[in-house]
């Protein structure tokens, strides 16, 4: 067998380089689609310790505005918290704006969700997730006043994939360095517009005996 001539050996080249682009490309696709699929996963995960953290507290845990949940909390200021109530016998409810006061911003990949009692080990989840690029500036957006809740993330597929929705990219809503393009809400809570302008809507409704 002789050896390839020149014209040979740079047809195989291309070949073999066509080849690897090819492979190249989809090896990067399956690597999106996997970060994309997290983050859905996430989200839903983070949707569902929130509804559960409201059925056995009557609300949600509200955020700050950098799209953090607003749930940790220092066990020392907990304990005045409680303190402060039972100094006041003639209040026979939670006084949730004030317990509100109390809590911080807890930190995506780094701190739980904790349940609002006096044991500091009780938790809804140890680690909150984190977005798979987080460490690029990509973040999870979390927005609550106790009432309602949203939480949304970007996905780098964007209208590729089925759950891109148009609406939210339209609030221009920060996920880190990138845009939110997906989400999920409690009951009937819009996307793809604010909580306080879904809240002034339904207010409008009672007014006309709508609902």
């Amino acid at each position: 067998m002789g050896f390839f001539t020149k014209n040979e050996f740079i047809a195989v080249a291309l070949i073999i380089f066509a080849v690897f682009l090819v492979s190249l490309g989809n090896y990067t696709t399956a690597l999106r689609r996997a970060r994309d699929m997290q983050r859905k996963n996430d989200v839903r995960l983070v949707s569902n310790l929130v509804d559960q953290y409201h059925r056995e507290y009557g609300f949600y845990p509200p955020s700050n505005e950098a799209g953090q949940i607003s749930a940790c909390f220092e066990l020392v200021e907990l304990e005045e918290f409680r303190a402060s109530l039972s100094a006041r016998p003639e209040s026979t409810r939670f006084d949730r704006d004030a317990f509100f006061e109390i809590l911080h911003g807890c930190d995506w990949g780094e701190d739980g969700l904790p349940e609002p009692t006096t044991e500091d080990t009780r938790t809804y989840i140890e680690v909150l997730p984190r977005d798979p690029r987080a460490s690029e500036g990509v973040a999870y957006f979390y927005a609550s006043n106790g009432d309602f809740y949203q939480i949304y993330t970007y996905l780098e597929g964007e209208s590729d994939e089925a759950e891109y929705n148009e609406g939210i990219v339209g609030r221009g809503l920060s996920c880190g360095v990138r845009t939110c393009n997906f989400g999920l809400s409690n009951g009937n809570t819009p996307l793809d517009k604010s909580i306080e302008e879904y809240q002034n809507e339904l207010l409008e409704m009672r007014m006309r005996g709508e609902i």
